[in-house]
């Protein structure tokens, strides 16, 4: 026995559907191999198989087709044997908002079990009966219930074989060119195009009626439906590319049910559709006929879709990826809610949504501009702004129009959405008239963040205030008040033009507009002026017009992107998609903002499709780049601690940084994209610039340092007692081999840049400590220099001071006799030695005196000589050394020469202040 419920367990349940209609549900089950023909007949009438396991199978009919199906098949079942049970019962069939399907019934159906019959035999539950009585040769006819099946009272299905069943399904296509053919601007386009469906349905073998720019031709089943809808979107695809060289032109198509129509001219005046409203390039149809082309196309919204759809409601179809061309491939995986954007009205002057009127616009009361919004929409996932329309959609279904301020204001993702929604059409809302009153700017955009405070000037706030309460007559006491003040100044006519608006009279507001303009004195007023009449006309349908004052408008102010992209969104309202997509892609390459811009504009939903394809190139290029920076982030922190110590100013700010970067590597937007890339980039560009001050500031330490080791080095030099020097070498070595380390290695490379600033720090340190070691070695050297030279100075008078002595005593001995005084010879003679030693420790004392004197007072000349002395001899022997050699190359530029060690932990040249 085969159960029903297990192929209602393998289709996906859907919790909120976006459409359900009821039909026939059709349970098979049979013995042996199926024959291929149950399923040919079953889809060319129309049928959807649900699920299959085994020797069962789940399908789904819309309505009579099922009978008319069962009828063929029975037919052929008369000369073949078919032995296959069948069963028709009531079922539902449920389509998601992302149009996946699903099937429900009844819990009496679900738990059923059944087998295989011996021959064809079909059940039919009475609920049909009245259905089947409409239909010539069938009928049903009691039964006896059979164990395991639902005691609903199903009945045999009798078929009167005579009777014919054929296929009910059929389509009328209808095509035309966007354009008037007598246009010499569109002539050339339009004929190619139209030459080029003519050539398709002529190789299709498909009998067309031309008529006014019509191209109408008729589809008689499912099979023909699904291969004309992809060729045709395939045509589109080709042209767009331009690779075969044929030109491209837009052309809209829709395609209805032959029932209740005939093939003739006045097809396309019967249907029920505004053809100016149609997207161009895709077929557009009900969704029960795009149900039926199946897998290997995707069904879109249209924005005249009211909010209570039904499976008869108008979408369009386009080629699933798999199916599109290579190039083309993917799409945006966003859909803004067909509840928002859906409406009897005509597109509101302040926003762009046609479920309102502009007097009772949202955007009326919102105080102040909002640009932070594009800000905090960029950090949004693609994947939650998509979940959060879904439940946008489902809360404006539910609710009165009044709940649009409410979901504006909440803090959500469907109210930054709606924020977002309405900051697209600032420029032409209230609150943006107070800026262009206040504004002491020239030009736009500049002029918007220029503004004087609103108590600063005589203003028109009580009739702003007025207008937005719909205080008329309040209104117009105010503006007669503000018309005797400024005359027909700037200010009245402007704000009496927006009244004038929202009472739909649009000669009126254009009148004051222009009155406006003439009194205006800036290109700011006047290009915001001609803004709103171009904005007025495009509201109004005149989309040429409109084009023209957005010319206006940017003559006068160049800089401004608004116009720019007003007039992309012209033309995607014409229809010509491509031409506004190129409007888009300039202002996309400036400001990121815009591909959202594009993504929730309302306006656009005529092309939607063509964009959201268009705009996955640029996406796609973006993920990829984002992914490129991405891939280092990890490694990112790493990388910046080898650069820098973890004090550095740089690398705390730089590893803040990367938690952000790190962030928005995880946010599939394309502004997140963007971000990413050029945050990563202007790090690596600070990087590169804070390590390339990093080395000059080195460098120059390095050189400070290089002379302080030199003029340590040359005083240590004449230290007499080079024993005594082990430390003090051992650490002046320990900073020449350093210096010399960082003078031959490359400071761009991480791990050196690093080592090099511990090494700086680690020298100045080092040298700092020999600094103080360097006073008592100048000390030792300075007083051992002093003695040497006292010594040597004492030594010479003394002996000059002895050889006198010497000579005196006997000298004065004769010359006391030869003078008479006997006596003074005779107490010389007797006491002479003791005269002698007298004399000697006299002359001592002198000549130690003397000698001290003149060594200070020529100790510092002496020294200095003795040095220079030495220097000078060093130079001469490192002239004669190098006299014959190749010269040595130049150090690399920024590199400090250290001072060289002696080999073999040497130390400076010690002892040559040795006194002579």
């Amino acid at each position: 026995m085969y159960k029903l419920s297990q192929l209602i367990d393998q289709i996906q349940p859907i919790a909120q559907p976006k459409l359900v209609t009821s039909g026939v549900g059709m349970w098979l089950v049979w013995d042996g191999p199926l024959s291929p023909v149950v399923g040919q007949i079953f889809t060319d009438f129309g049928g959807f198989q649900q699920a299959q396991d085994g020797n069962q199978a789940l399908w789904f009919f819309f309505g009579d087709e099922a009978f008319k199906a069962l009828g063929r098949l029975t037919g052929y079942a008369r000369v073949n044997r078919l032995p296959i049970f069948i069963q028709a019962f009531p079922a539902s069939l449920l389509v998601g908002y992302k149009y996946e399907v699903s099937l429900a019934c009844a819990d009496e159906y679900a738990h059923q079990e059944a087998g295989a019959a011996q021959d064809l035999e079909i059940l039919v539950h009475p609920q049909f009966k009245t259905m089947l009585d409409s239909l010539p040769g069938l009928g049903i006819k009691p039964t006896q219930a059979m164990p395991g099946l639902s005691p609903a009272g199903f009945g045999l299905l009798s078929v009167d074989a005579t009777m014919g069943h054929d296929s009910p399904l059929g389509w009328y296509f209808m095509l035309r060119p966007l354009g008037d053919p007598l246009d010499k601007n569109d002539a050339e386009g339009w004929r190619a195009i139209f030459s080029e469906l003519q050539a398709l349905l002529e190789r299709l073998a498909i009998k067309y009626l031309s008529h006014e720019g019509f191209l109408i031709f008729g589809l008689d089943n499912v099979k023909a439906l699904r291969n004309v809808s992809r060729e045709l979107l395939k045509l589109e695809g080709n042209l767009k590319q331009g690779d075969s060289g044929k030109k491209y032109w837009p052309c809209v198509m829709a395609c209805v049910f032959k029932k209740g129509f005939h093939l003739n001219k006045d097809l396309p005046k019967k249907i029920n559709l505004d053809w100016k409203q149609l997207a161009p390039d895709y077929p557009h149809m009900s969704f029960k006929s795009a149900l039926y082309l199946g897998k290997g196309f995707r069904i879109n919204d249209v924005r005249h879709s009211s909010s209570s759809l039904t499976i008869e409601s108008w979408c369009h179809i386009s080629l699933s990826p798999d199916e599109e061309a290579e190039e083309v491939q993917g799409e945006l995986p966003f859909k803004l809610p067909t509840n928002l954007v859906a409406g009897t009205n005509p597109p509101c002057f302040y926003c762009g949504l046609s479920s309102h009127l502009p007097r009772e616009c949202p955007t009326r009361l919102i105080p102040e501009r909002r640009t932070a919004v594009w800000d905090d929409l960029g950090l949004v996932d693609m994947g939650k702004l998509d979940e959060a329309g879904l439940v946008l959609n489902r809360e404006l279904a539910q609710a009165d129009p009044s709940a649009l301020a409410r979901i504006m204001d909440s803090q959500n993702i469907q109210g930054l959405m709606l924020r977002s929604l309405f900051e697209i059409s600032f420029p032409g809302q209230l609150r943006c008239l107070s800026l262009i009153w206040r504004s002491k700017g020239k030009d736009l955009p500049g002029g918007f963040n220029d503004v004087g405070a609103a108590d600063d000037g005589d203003y028109l706030w009580g009739a702003l205030d007025m207008l937005r309460n719909r205080d008329e007559e309040g209104f117009e006491r105010e503006i007669t008040q503000g018309l005797a003040k400024y005359g027909r100044g700037f200010q009245p006519r402007s704000i009496q033009g927006f009244l004038a608006m929202e009472e739909g009279d649009w000669s009126r507001s254009a009148y004051f507009w222009q009155e406006a303009a003439r009194s205006a004195f800036t290109p700011l007023q006047r290009g915001w002026l001609a803004y709103l009449e171009g904005r007025a006309m495009e509201v109004q349908g005149e989309f040429q017009k409109a084009v023209g004052f957005y010319h206006q408008v940017r003559s006068e102010c160049p800089r401004w992107a608004d116009p720019v992209y007003r007039q992309g969104v012209c033309m995607v309202k014409m229809g010509f998609t491509s031409q506004g997509l190129h409007e888009f892609m300039d202002l996309l390459r400036s400001d990121p903002n815009i591909f959202n811009r594009v993504l929730l504009d309302p306006e656009v939903e005529r092309g939607r499709v063509y964009l959201l394809s268009a705009l996955w190139k640029p996406w796609s290029e973006a993920m990829a780049l984002r992914d490129e920076k991405a891939a280092h982030l990890p490694g990112l922190p790493a990388n910046l601690k080898s650069w820098f110590k973890e004090d550095h100013p740089f690398l705390k700010k730089a590893l803040e940084d990367a938690k952000v970067l790190d962030e928005l590597a995880k946010i599939n937007n394309y502004v997140c994209f963007n971000r990413l890339a050029q945050a990563y980039d202007g790090m690596q560009k600070e990087l590169h610039q804070t390590v390339e001050k990093g080395i000059i500031s080195i460098d120059h330490r390095l050189k400070n340092l290089h002379e302080e080791l030199k003029n340590i080095h040359h005083e240590a030099a004449w230290f007499p007692f080079g024993k005594l020097l082990r430390e003090f070498n051992k650490d002046f070595n320990s900073c020449a081999s350093k210096l010399n380390w960082m003078r031959t290695s490359s400071l761009q490379v991480a791990t050196n840049f690093r080592k090099s600033q511990d090494y700086v720090e680690e020298i100045e340190a080092t040298i700092t400590l020999l600094r103080a070691r360097l006073v008592t070695l100048r000390i030792v050297r300075d007083a051992t220099l002093f003695v040497l030279l006292l010594g040597k100075s004492f030594m010479w008078i003394e002996l000059v001071g002895l050889a006198l002595s010497l000579i005196a005593v006997p000298g004065l001995i004769f010359i006391s006799q030869k003078t008479g005084q006997f006596w003074l010879a005779g107490l010389l003679e007797g006491q002479k030695w003791q005269v002698q030693k007298g004399l000697v420790i006299i002359v001592s004392i002198v000549a130690m005196a003397a000698a001290a004197i003149k060594t200070a007072v020529s100790f510092e000349k002496r020294r200095a000589e003795l040095f220079k002395e030495e220097e000078d001899k060093a130079a001469k022997r490192g002239a004669k050394a190098a006299k014959g050699k190749p010269a040595p190359k130049a150090l690399p530029s920024g590199k400090g020469a250290a001072v060289p060690a002696k080999a073999g932990g040497g130390k400076p040249a010690a002892g040559k202040g040795k006194g002579k």
